[in-house]
């Protein structure tokens, strides 16, 4: 148990935090910034046909502008091993036989 209480459920907070985070990675001299973009914060089903989430691709707009406004170089990672939850369930994970229809898909809406 922590004496005051905190606990690790969120950790550095860098979906809220990242304004100031970057303007560290200026201090440091950074010139680039790598990060991903989680595919169940833009798709929450995983796939695109069931809708997209503004909130997150407001998000990653407000990001990577923060990126560019700071002169860093922001590279982004589209896959991260991470699937959905609701296509694991119905499909059984990455190595299900249907995503890569479904990947397909997000590159063809």
């Amino acid at each position: 148990k922590i004496l005051d209480g905190s606990n690790g459920d969120v950790a550095d907070d860098q979906y809220n935090r990242f304004k100031g985070d970057f303007v560290l990675l200026k201090d440091m001299n950074a010139d680039a910034y790598r990060f991903s973009i989680a595919w169940t914060r833009l798709i929450p089903t995983g796939k695109i046909s069931d809708g997209v989430n503004q909130k997150g691709i407001d998000h990653y707009n407000e990001v990577i502008n923060d990126l560019l406004a700071k002169g860093l170089t922001p590279y982004v990672t589209l896959f991260h091993w991470h699937v959905p939850m609701a296509l694991d369930d119905k499909y059984g994970g990455f190595l299900m036989e249907k995503i890569e229809a479904i990947i397909e898909e997000l590159g063809n809406p």
